[in-house]
C-alpha cells in the first residue's frame, strides 16, 4: 500500500485495522499462522485492486 514510504509500510503492520476486527496484521498472522498471512495478503491485493 505504501511503496514509497517504508516507515509507513512497517507501521501499518502494527496498527489496528477495522478490516481485521481491530487487530493488527501482525496479530492476525500470529493467531492464524499461514492462513492469517494469506488473509492479510488478500486484503492488500484487494486494496491495490489486483
Amino acid at each position: 500500500l505504501f511503496p514509497h514510504d517504508r516507515d509507513l509500510a512497517y507501521a501499518w503492520m502494527t496498527t489496528r485495522n477495522r478490516a481485521f476486527d481491530g487487530k493488527t496484521p501482525v496479530e492476525i498472522i500470529g493467531e492464524r499462522g499461514f492462513s492469517g498471512l494469506l488473509h492479510v495478503r488478500a486484503y492488500l491485493d484487494m486494496m491495490r485492486g489486483v
